[in-house]
């Protein structure tokens, strides 16, 4: 499958101090390691100083700071604990949090595949659209996600807006036979119903476009689908 969405249409993407009774005072920052990343939500200072070096890693909440850095961004380790690294550590933070509603932390754009604190929302939105997982967390996911949190109905055709190889839409049936009713060619019949077999019959550009815009609303249809299970 071509790993293409058809149309252009980020993941949500400091700490606790001890003291030594030494001469000079012991700042190392004392783990908390829970996981959570409520402790890393903030921009650490820099010190007060002319270019002032930020810190990097989030030592308030080690495991935190491990996934973060692998999952979001190695510069939050290898450089500093910039905006990206707090705001993925808000995202988290709040996806911890024991009310936290699926998907409600998913809706924002993420360059990354899957929304990374909420796997039953990547579940949910992936099985009706994997270029969510397999590529990046784009609008149509977030869509698709906002959705899910406020329990509205669902947009259509979104996973039907990339383009693949295959004839016709099998991840989204109901979207498929709008398509082809339109465009008959994108489930491998010319205008007369006869069966194509030419080797460039596909799901191309021109079908995911019109998926998408359906998906986007920029095109209404009069059917319907239940909500995403």
């Amino acid at each position: 499958m071509l790993a293409l969405r058809s149309v252009c249409a980020f993941a949500i993407l400091y700490g606790v101090y001890g003291q030594t009774t030494t001469t000079a005072p012991d700042t190392t920052p004392v783990a908390t390691s829970n996981g959570t990343c409520c402790a890393c939500t903030e921009l650490p200072e820099t010190g007060g100083q002319r270019g002032g070096q930020q810190q990097n890693g989030c030592p308030a909440d080690l495991a935190c700071q491990d996934f973060l850095c692998a999952e979001v961004n190695n510069q939050c380790c290898g450089r500093r604990w910039g905006p990206q690294c707090t705001a993925a550590a808000s995202a988290q933070c709040a996806a911890s949090a024991p009310d936290y509603k699926t998907c409600c932390g998913c809706l924002e754009t993420d360059n990354f595949g899957a929304c990374l604190f909420d796997e039953a929302c990547s579940t949910l939105v992936c099985d009706h659209d994997a270029f969510c997982c397999t590529s990046e967390w784009d609008t149509v996911c977030v869509s698709q996600a906002n959705a899910v949190c406020f329990d509205l109905e669902p947009p259509q055709c979104c996973g039907c807006s990339v383009q693949s190889n295959d004839i016709g839409c099998a991840v989204d049936p109901e979207c498929e036979a709008m398509i082809c009713s339109a465009d008959s060619f994108c489930c491998g019949f010319d205008e007369n119903g006869e069966a194509v077999t030419a080797n460039n019959v596909r799901w191309d550009g021109q079908c995911a476009q019109s998926a998408l815009d359906i998906c986007t609303g920029a095109t209404t249809t009069t059917t319907s689908q239940p909500l995403l299970e």
